[in-house]
């Protein structure tokens, strides 16, 4: 009794332990009401149509990711960093992550509008013109809202995190419902875009009043260092946008939509129960990040944090996986086939959790090429093994085809990191040792 008691107490006040709590409490009511609004969605538009919503969304995730050249993860370590080495150049580190974001996004929201027309006619789908040149306007959004939590991440303020994922949820339920009713996928768009740009004007808020409190500010460029960095990481996200969006083509292309909405929808799930673990991404990479000076105590908790992504995930994975044919039924009749791409899709989160802490360890370490390496050879061998599968089976099987390349993809990139990481240690230990 004397020990949880003791437990409890030290849980209480471990930072990482209310950094967590904070992140998961708050961004899963964000976040259960998003994918209330996908199934509402889902069964208002039906298969097809929310195959073309799902692609739009995925794009719409994707391409934000890349277009703020890894800033989601960049701003979160220079801010985390410089918060005890110096925070004079914390504004500095701000304005250029935001100004970086901003230029490349409005860069791939143009070229989306631009070309529109010709991408809609290589997929078979005129009907995309439109919600190609509208997802332009939500990458931005996107983009922007992903550097900005990043950014309060590395200042701690994963409470503000919470609120704005949280106000951003209900908003998008409230209006998904009416809008899609009436105006079908136009609707969803409408809904999906104003529940982004809400989410933007609620960070700046809370950003703009941190920075207020900030003193002896000193002005410098880091738009030229925090670029270099982010170099690998942006590199990252393309290839894993590109590898996810040529899959999603090979899909549409020599199958149908409506294997891309069971697709799209089994994804959804899959990140559901990645969803505490996404939360802590941040919260992860915040606090390795201000202690890689202490090799010991990087290796605790890297340990400890993979013990509770795995904890938080196999509860949510245990329970979708007994549930699944309960789940699928409220989807609709069009949805028929889709539980086991749900299992296999799920499957895949087990080994994503672990690879998230891992990739958040090597990025800390500064060894963001590396990372870039594994995670490229990763986004190769899914785009050929999906390929393969698919043609294989001439796309009648495209939606589980991909979901065991998402599987099989997942598992080769973890057994790298994992590799990776005790070579990096390893070396890490022999220098501290011989300096002694």
């Amino acid at each position: 009794m004397t020990k949880c008691i003791q437990l409890t107490n030290r849980l209480r006040q471990s930072r990482f332990f209310q950094d967590s709590l904070w992140a998961v409490m708050g961004n899963g009511i964000g976040y259960a009401l998003l994918l209330l609004s996908g199934i509402l969605i889902a069964r208002l538009l039906g298969k097809d149509l929310y195959g073309e919503y799902g692609f739009v969304k995925t794009t719409m995730f994707h391409f934000a990711a890349f277009s703020t050249l890894g800033l989601g993860y960049t701003s979160t370590k220079f801010v985390a960093e410089y918060m005890t080495k110096d925070a004079t150049k914390l504004t500095s580190i701000v304005h250029a992550s935001i100004n970086i974001t901003a230029v490349t996004s409005c860069i791939i929201a143009l070229l989306l509008f631009i070309f529109a027309h010709p991408l809609s006619d290589f997929l078979n789908a005129p009907s995309l013109v439109m919600p190609f040149r509208f997802l332009g306007f939500i990458v931005i959004m996107r983009a922007l809202s992903t550097t900005q939590f990043g950014i309060m991440a590395g200042f701690g303020d994963f409470k503000k995190i919470a609120y704005a994922n949280a106000i951003s949820g209900v908003f998008m339920f409230s209006i998904c419902i009416p809008l899609t009713y009436y105006y079908s996928l136009r609707g969803s768009l409408i809904a999906l875009a104003l529940s982004q740009i809400l989410t933007v004007v609620f960070n700046w808020i809370f950003i703009h009043r941190y920075q207020r409190k900030l003193s002896n500010q000193v002005r410098e460029k880091y738009v030229w260092k925090i670029t270099m960095f982010s170099i690998p990481v942006a590199l990252q996200e393309l290839t894993f946008s590109l590898s996810k969006w040529i899959g999603i083509l090979i899909i549409t292309k020599f199958s149908s939509m409506g294997e891309l909405g069971i697709f799209t929808a089994s994804e959804m799930w899959g990140s559901v129960i990645f969803i505490i673990p996404n939360f802590l991404s941040n919260v992860i990479l915040s606090h390795l990040s201000s202690c890689t000076d202490d090799i010991q105590k990087q290796r605790r908790n890297v340990r400890m944090m993979i013990l509770v992504n795995l904890a938080c995930t196999l509860v949510p994975f245990l329970l979708v996986y007994a549930f699944s044919s309960f789940i699928v039924s409220f989807y609709g009749d069009s949805f028929t086939g889709m539980v086991p791409v749900l299992r296999i899709i799920i499957f895949t989160t087990i080994f994503q959790c672990c690879s998230n802490v891992l990739s958040s360890e090597i990025i800390a370490l500064n060894s963001t090429w590396p990372l870039f390496t594994i995670r490229a050879i990763r986004d190769a061998l899914n785009v050929i093994l999906g390929y393969t599968l698919i043609s294989l089976h001439n796309g009648e099987k495209a939606a589980i085809d991909y979901a065991i390349t998402t599987l099989v993809c997942m598992i080769v990139f973890t057994l790298m990191l994992y590799l990776y990481y005790k070579r990096s240690i390893a070396k890490l230990q022999k220098g501290y040792c011989h300096d002694k």
